[in-house]
């Protein structure tokens, strides 16, 4: 009886180690999204103020 306790309390730590690594690999994947929107957003933002300064300024601009 002792042997299959131990079976079973050993696949439950290694589902627990498993589960602890997806739950960080997942996090790590969360926080780099994050601040690769982040740094897309600014460029988004600078790349709209160039063109919107390009426009004011080219003097063969439509408008």
């Amino acid at each position: 009886m002792s042997r299959v306790v131990t079976k079973v309390g050993s696949a439950l730590d290694e589902r627990r180690e498993s589960s602890l690594w997806t739950m960080m690999v997942g996090d790590v994947a969360e926080i780099l999204t994050s601040l690769c929107a982040r740094l897309q957003g600014r460029r988004g933002t600078a790349s709209r103020a160039r063109r919107a300064v390009d426009a004011v300024t080219d003097p063969e601009a439509p408008g």
